[in-house]
């Protein structure tokens, strides 16, 4: 099995996962849902992240979750120099540099 087969599998149960945190809001971890929304990231200009982004409740829109859709704002939109502008802090995804 290739390596892109693999990754689409992988994205595939991570979107799975995201769904199952939309229906039981109770079992909502942040970091997981942060791991899903970077994995979908990486698969633009596919709808996987808009699939995942809309999936998330406004009272789940925590620090990194709110950091990584901004992220992938500036992608969606093709704001590619601010996006690679954007630094990432040592230790912490999603955050911009100061």
């Amino acid at each position: 099995m290739s390596s892109f087969h693999r990754a689409m599998i992988n994205l595939t149960r991570a979107v799975g996962n995201k769904l199952r945190y939309q229906f039981n809001p109770a079992f909502f971890q942040t970091s997981i849902t942060s791991q899903i929304l970077l994995k979908a990231l990486t698969n633009l200009p596919h709808t996987d992240f808009t699939l995942c982004k809309c999936m998330i409740d406004q009272t789940h829109e925590e620090r990194p979750i709110r950091q990584i859709l901004y992220l992938g704002n500036l992608l969606e939109t093709c704001h590619f120099q601010s996006f690679w502008v954007r630094q990432l802090e040592p230790g912490e995804r999603g955050s911009p540099a100061k």
